[in-house]
């Protein structure tokens, strides 16, 4: 969107005539309504001042009614001639008159063909109905202005804007006014709204030629700050601004010429900087260049180093390879005769803790043969026992029987006593009981005595059968023992020479080690030599990129120290 430049000029005018306009809309519209405002009520204020007096003189002579000294035709007509002759302000033509509420015209000074005619249908030149407004005001508020058309004074043809006052006077039923003409208002707003308008014309030529020469005055200088900047846009930095003033553009004028001066200095140190850039970056370009060829031959050269040193620790790497297979050969040798000797040692152990064993069992086996023995003798013994209990349990299955006879003749012997044997009857029954049982246990013990006895024979049986197998046991365990002790002799003279093999594959594989270790540290010592020339040709290459980049940049810098020599030679100083 283009946009419309003003001008400081047009600005300054139209901000002169805005202020005029605003003066004009504040005197036309605010203080000549103002001024009109209180001549009117001035006027107002004449008109009811002169109705007030006329109702001191109506109140004056009802007072003079009601105290008897006249009466109300006498008053009223006393009224009305001394209302007739009243007037005011300095020509003495205004007059006040008196109507009723109907209305009928009492009384009108000069208007005398109205007295005692209706006003009801009276009317101004605009149609107005001014008497029938008159009574209503009168009602409504017992006293009021009202605005109308009349003619002036006894001048028929001439119709004049006129504002008149009316007041109620209730005892007698009257309507007092008295009208005041405004024309003069009118006239006098219309006189000074000529004054303020050839005033203002007077205001607006003065204004208008005062913010000519004014603007003429700042315009000026900013035309001669703007030539000379065009100057300086165009690289003239030899014209300094003149400006014949002593206020702000003055002191603007003067930093301007300073700025310029400023300008000129920095331009002359840049010209001066960027010819003596520009030689040097060639001199350092064609520097960087002689190293940069230099540079790359030694890289060549370690490019070179590094190969040997690569096929010289491809060698190593062989050897290496072939000391490692060797060794892991003796190694797994080594392994294969620690297994065996492991084996036979296992082997050695496990027999002697099978020796351990076997005496262990042999003593053991012994300790059951002395206990079978001792079993056997204490079997015999409990034989001979249960033989005795038979014996014994005979004796006491006869003491049953005995007792059971005993019980049965103390029953017959207490049956004879009668009555007097009953208690010794129920003992001898418990007592028949008791050798009853005695007897059933006793045969349960005597076969239970004959069963112990048929198996205490058959455990002994058994235990010499047990015995003569134990014995026979020892005697294999004796020969195992020495068959075991033979083989164990064999197995230590076979560990000896195992022991010694292992020793001399140990320093087989030591020497291997040692080669593997001293062909290792060599290797080693040729990947660092070859680390560090493949460390010294990429620093070379690095180098050699940085004096590429260098070049580069020294001829960019030279380009643009030449660039901005040209376009600081663009100015003139």
């Amino acid at each position: 969107m283009k946009h419309h430049r003003i001008s400081i000029r047009i600005r300054i005018v139209i901000l002169n005539f805005g202020l005029l306009a605003l003066f004009a809309l504040f005197f036309y519209g605010f203080f000549l309504p103002h001024i009109e405002q209180r001549l009117m009520e001035r006027k107002q204020e004449v008109v009811k001042e002169a109705v007030r007096l006329g109702s001191s003189i109506l109140l004056s002579l009802h007072k003079a009614e009601q105290d008897g000294r006249l009466s109300r035709e006498e008053a009223q007509q006393e009224a009305i001639e001394r209302i007739r002759e009243l007037r005011y302000e300095k020509d003495g033509r205004n007059y006040l008159w008196i109507n009723d509420f109907k209305p009928v015209m009492i009384m009108h000074p000069y208007a005398t063909q109205l007295n005692g005619k209706s006003l009801t249908d009276y009317k101004d030149p605009d149609g107005k109905h001014l008497f029938m407004e008159m009574v209503d005001v009168s009602k409504r508020d017992g006293a009021g202005f009202v605005n109308y058309r009349w003619q002036y004074f006894d001048e028929k043809d001439n119709i004049v804007p006129k504002v008149s006052y009316v007041e109620t006077f209730t005892p007698w039923g009257w309507i007092l006014g008295s009208g005041i003409y405004v024309n003069d208002v009118q006239a006098e707003i219309n006189e000074l709204k000529t004054v303020i308008t050839l005033g203002f014309i007077a205001v607006a030529v003065i204004s208008s030629i005062a913010v000519f020469f004014f603007s003429s005055r700042i315009v000026r200088p900013i035309q001669q700050l703007r030539i000379a900047s065009r100057l300086v846009a165009g690289g003239d930095l030899r014209s300094p601004v003149a400006v014949d003033s002593s206020d702000e553009m003055l002191d603007l004028a003067t930093d301007f010429n300073q700025l310029i001066e400023s300008m000129r200095d920095v331009l002359g140190v840049i010209v001066r900087h960027s010819t003596e850039l520009a030689a040097s970056t060639e001199e350092m370009s064609a520097t960087l260049n002689t190293f940069t060829s230099q540079a790359q031959n030694q890289s060549a050269s370690t490019e070179q180093i590094a190969a040997t040193t690569e096929e010289l620790s491809a060698g190593m790497d062989n050897v290496k390879k072939s000391t490692e297979h060797q060794t892991a050969s003796v190694l797994s040798l080594i392994q294969t005769v620690r297994g065996l000797s492991d084996s036979i040692d296992g082997m050695a152990r496990l027999i002697a803790q099978a020796q351990q064993e076997t005496g262990q069992i042999t003593g053991l086996a012994r300790e059951g043969e002395d206990s079978l023995r001792h079993l056997n003798e204490s079997m015999n013994n409990v034989l001979q026992s249960s033989s005795s209990v038979t014996g014994i349990v005979q004796i006491i299955n006869e003491i049953s029987d005995r007792i059971n006879l005993l019980s049965l003749n103390a029953a017959i012997e207490a049956a004879r006593a009668g009555d007097s044997g009953r208690g010794f009857a129920v003992v001898a029954e418990e007592v028949g009981k008791l050798a009853e049982r005695t007897s059933s246990s006793i045969r349960d013990i005597s076969q239970l005595v004959e069963v112990n006895n048929q198996q205490l024979k058959e455990g002994i049986g058994q235990l010499q059968s047990t015995t003569r197998f134990i014995t026979e046991i020892l005697t294999g365990i004796g020969r195992m023992n020495e068959r075991m002790t033979d083989l164990k002799g064999t197995m230590t003279d076979q560990t000896r020479e195992n022991e010694a093999v292992q020793t001399q594959l140990e320093n087989v594989s030591n020497r291997s080690d040692e080669i593997k270790h001293a062909i290792g540290e060599q290797k080693n010592a040729v990947s660092e030599i070859a680390q560090s020339v493949s460390s010294i040709n990429d620093a070379i290459q690095s180098v050699v990129s940085a004096a590429e980049q260098m070049t580069a940049t020294s001829e960019q810098i030279a380009a643009m120290a030449e660039s901005m020599r040209a376009k600081a030679t663009f100015f003139k100083v």
